[in-house]
């Protein structure tokens, strides 16, 4: 993605593509913060320490866990209630998922 803003040394930043404010001091320092503060959103997501998370932290997920038979008898799983931690956004779609009815699915499937 194309950066909003450009860094300069200090900590400053500057919009690529500047918009006119309302020329008076209280919309411009307004103005000077938004871009500051978007710029470091910018580099922390550079530097691949911003993460876009699929719900909140300590929403209600539904996670499935298979068990392995061990060859005598079938694999098999079970779906249980957690609360999302920042630990499963890797697993999100796979083995975690918002709704009990994805992680059915997605037990049956895995089930085969």
């Amino acid at each position: 993605m194309n950066r909003l803003t450009l860094k300069y040394g200090g900590g400053r930043y500057e919009a690529v593509n500047p918009i006119d404010v309302y020329d008076n001091w209280y919309s411009k320092a307004n103005y000077n913060e938004l871009v500051k503060r978007l710029g470091e959103y910018e580099d922390l997501e550079e530097q691949g320490k911003l993460l876009k998370l699929p719900c909140a932290v300590g929403d209600t997920v539904w996670c499935v866990h298979m068990y392995s038979g061990g060859g005598r008898v079938p694999n098999w799983g079970k779906i249980y209630e957690a609360k999302f931690s920042v630990g499963m956004h890797e697993d999100f779609g796979k083995t975690v998922f918002l709704s009990k009815s994805a992680a059915e699915a997605a037990l049956k499937e895995m089930s085969g």
